[in-house]
């Protein structure tokens, strides 16, 4: 069994699955990766992505090619961009190389997969792993689509055509449906690296009522809404002195949350690091008490995943690329997306109830442990497609 995998995305999300199925199942693969030289120059995340020293374990470069290419305007070009790769690589392949393309995402790699799948006689599988990757190809309320008809009719064509596509929660099935009713939609979620996130040596589960230290996690960007979360400690902070918040990530709002923090005198409570070795970063999930992820939006959260299976409870936003996940009261808390106050209150609940603090972090820990072997899945849809084709 030999994979062509297509990926936009330099994550542990891409990395970790594809080497534990060569362990698991001794896969042979390849992997091009699709590095956009605009989004290098304009996004301070975007670099941090590609940064090897994040990540605990990488493809090896015998495996792997990076590709770089100048891309174009994603709102409304984006499908373009497939067709440039294509003929940028489609001489790098003959038929009989490879049993099956994988891309890892909807829209760039996706549209390369369906183009070389034509090229080349095999069957092509999608993972759609964001909600940038699908929502913009959805109607809005007002049924208007950030990116424009070709584009979307170009994703309809990818959906209809793969022989499975892979989403990451019951939202984006019903994304992939609403686009394509006649595709093969399948829920498989994200895994997390089971070697390196644990629950630290130390009974970390106990009760403290010392310092209560907060853990977030991604991207500066937006859609994480990380200066939500800021809002909230500005009122919590008052009367809670003992309080601290671990921002960790990179992108353009940096600066931003800067300003905020010192403007509203949270230095002293705030704490900002860049993207961390995975070595180093789960030692911040083991010094953390709780988990908050303040998403507008999300497909499904690989930190959310390390957090709880660090032992920690969390608190997310009431998105269903969140919810998945977390069940409210038992291993976390959910709160009103948007709502600042709610947040806040939610955010005050587990820093004054150590018990529950505790309680919530066994059962995310529980939770988790189906998240383990994902990949598993994937490979049994691999044989189904391999053995339909012989």
């Amino acid at each position: 069994m030999k994979i062509l995998y297509l990926s936009k995305y330099y994550h542990s999300f891409i990395h970790n699955p594809i080497l534990r199925l060569e362990e698991d199942f001794q896969i042979d693969y390849r992997v091009y990766f699709f590095q956009r030289i605009m989004g290098m120059i304009r996004s301070k995340q975007y670099k941090n992505t590609w940064n090897n020293d994040n990540l605990a374990r990488i493809i090896p470069e015998n495996k792997s090619k990076i590709v770089k290419y100048l891309n174009v305007p994603r709102n409304y070009f984006i499908h373009i961009d497939g067709y440039y790769l294509y003929y940028k690589i489609k001489k790098l392949f003959k038929k009989g190389d490879f049993d099956i393309i994988h891309s890892q995402s909807l829209t760039t790699t996706g549209i390369l997969a369906y183009l070389l799948s034509k090229r080349l006689d095999i069957p092509y599988v999608i993972t759609s792993h964001g909600t940038g990757d699908i929502d913009d190809a959805v109607p809005n309320a007002e049924g208007k689509t950030v990116l424009n008809r070709f584009a979307v009719n170009q994703i309809k064509k990818v959906l209809k055509n793969a022989k499975v596509n892979f989403a990451l929660s019951e939202k984006m099935y019903h994304q992939m449906k609403s686009l394509a009713p006649e595709a093969n939609v399948i829920i498989n979620q994200n895994t997390y690296d089971t070697e390196i996130f644990k629950p630290a040596v130390e009974d970390k589960l106990s009760c403290s009522d010392d310092k209560i230290n907060l853990l977030a996690v991604g991207g500066f960007v937006d859609r994480k809404n990380h200066l939500l979360l800021l809002q909230a400690m500005s009122t919590v902070v008052k009367d809670n002195k003992n309080i601290s918040l671990t921002l960790i990530g990179g992108g353009d709002l940096k600066d931003e949350y800067i300003s905020f923090i010192s403007e509203n005198s949270l230095d002293g409570h705030v704490r900002i690091l860049p993207f961390l070795p995975h070595s180093e970063l789960v030692k911040e999930y083991h010094k953390a008490d709780f988990f908050v992820l303040p998403s507008k939006a999300e497909g499904f959260s690989v930190s959310l995943l390390e957090a709880m299976a660090c032992g920690l409870p969390v608190v997310v936003s009431h998105d269903q690329g969140t919810q998945i996940l977390v069940d409210h009261e038992v291993d976390g808390l959910i709160f009103t997306n948007y709502n600042v106050n709610d947040l806040k209150d939610k955010l005050l609940f587990l820093i004054n109830n150590p018990e529950k603090r505790v309680a919530m972090g066994k059962n995310a820990l529980k939770k988790v442990e189906k998240y383990q072997n994902k990949h598993h899945e994937i490979y049994d849809v691999y044989k189904q497609i391999i053995s339909e084709k012989s």
